[in-house]
């Protein structure tokens, strides 16, 4: 924690945040997501330092996740608040924070990246994509396997998100 806070003084060019309150079964909560040095549509294209920090804090209690992108020499993290999805099954809210990486690269693999938040836990998953076209992509691997440690019930309805989300190429921020 000292070591990442020391980083982000260091290193932080940039940054993004988004807020967004919200209520369920749990309480009154609120969600805050911030990503350090983002990437944009203009240089730079790489740095010292990329992170996604997500955060739900319902009173004095809250659920962090952080992720630190290990090689920000390649690439920087992207980010688009509006494809946060956040929708209840149950009265329970969960929330799908996808991002992606954007560097220099153009090649028929894209890469996908989630912050799932559901019945107060958290879960990171990288899903790689192979697009043979624009219009046909699907995971690089056994779908099932990655998704493994999801909740059953989140499990099918994120399964039916990500066909609908990731079938074209241009779903994937570059």
């Amino acid at each position: 924690k000292i070591k990442e806070d020391l980083e982000i003084k260091l290193y932080a060019q940039d940054s993004i945040e988004h807020k967004k309150q919200f209520k369920d079964a749990f309480g009154n909560h609120i969600l805050q997501v911030k990503v350090y040095n983002p990437c944009r549509d203009t240089p730079p294209f790489d740095g010292n330092l990329t992170l996604i920090k997500a955060t739900i804090k319902t009173g004095e209690k809250s659920i962090r996740f952080s992720y630190n992108y290990p090689n920000p020499q390649m690439a920087l993290i992207a980010f688009e608040p509006e494809e946060i999805t956040l929708k209840k099954i149950n009265n329970k809210t969960y929330i799908f924070i996808p991002f992606y990486l954007c560097g220099n690269e153009e090649t028929f693999d894209k890469n996908v990246s989630y912050i799932i938040f559901y019945e107060n836990k958290h879960y990171f998953l990288e899903i790689p994509y192979y697009c043979k076209s624009e219009t046909q992509c699907k995971p690089k691997e056994d779908i099932n396997l990655t998704l493994n440690e999801l909740p059953t019930e989140l499990k099918s309805i994120f399964i039916s998100y990500l066909n609908k989300k990731h079938r074209y190429r241009s779903s994937f921020k570059e």
